[in-house]
């Protein structure tokens, strides 16, 4: 009979060692307010972020800067029912250190769409790029004959001057690059 104890005690011994592992106290996060109402706005130790989606969208729409970034640390929550909770996660941008945007997302699961907000910093000047900030355009080409996808960095100053100004003027339908690719229909700009 003791050896069957003693069989019970050295079964239960590793899941007793592993349940004070298993409780971790959740980090408590500051509260931060979000009013949606004519504009969505959150204000973030006394700094206001607001969101325009006509200035910074998650698609690729012509005259929209694209957020195609990765988020960072959790700074904080926000909306929702209860302060200590939030409905929100409020993140920074990955390699913003000025903090000038931040990206909020549901914290919890959604039933229906997941919303989520990108926020800038209300004294951000958000303008169109120029040949003079932008130092070399990463061309990624579509290709119809299969799924390939090339890509070729371009860093000529007069060719990125040609294809903003395309770009942002709408230069007629002549495009200033030509791919060395006969099949392909078509090739999206990533500026750096």
């Amino acid at each position: 009979m003791r050896t069957n104890f003693r069989n019970k005690i050295f079964l239960l011994l590793p899941l007793l060692l592993l349940l004070p592992t298993g409780c971790k106290a959740k980090k408590t996060l500051p509260f931060y307010q979000l009013e949606n109402g004519g504009s969505t706005v959150l204000t973030v130790e006394d700094v206001r972020y607001i969101e325009d989606t006509h200035v910074v969208c998650t698609t690729n729409l012509p005259g929209c800067w694209e957020f195609t970034g990765k988020t960072g640390d959790v700074i904080g929550v926000c909306g929702g029912r209860s302060p200590e909770r939030g409905g929100y996660d409020v993140c920074e941008i990955a390699g913003d250190e000025e903090r000038r945007f931040l990206y909020v997302l549901p914290n919890r699961f959604v039933f229906g769409p997941y919303i989520t907000y990108i926020l800038f910093r209300e004294d951000t000047a958000l303008e169109a790029p120029s040949p003079e900030t932008v130092s070399h355009i990463v061309v990624t080409t579509d290709n119809t004959l299969s799924v390939q996808h090339g890509e070729e960095e371009l860093t000529d100053t007069d060719l990125i001057a040609a294809l903003l100004d395309f770009y942002l003027n709408d230069a007629g339908d002549h495009v200033p690059y030509t791919a060395a690719d006969e099949n392909v229909v078509g090739f999206t700009l990533t500026l750096v």
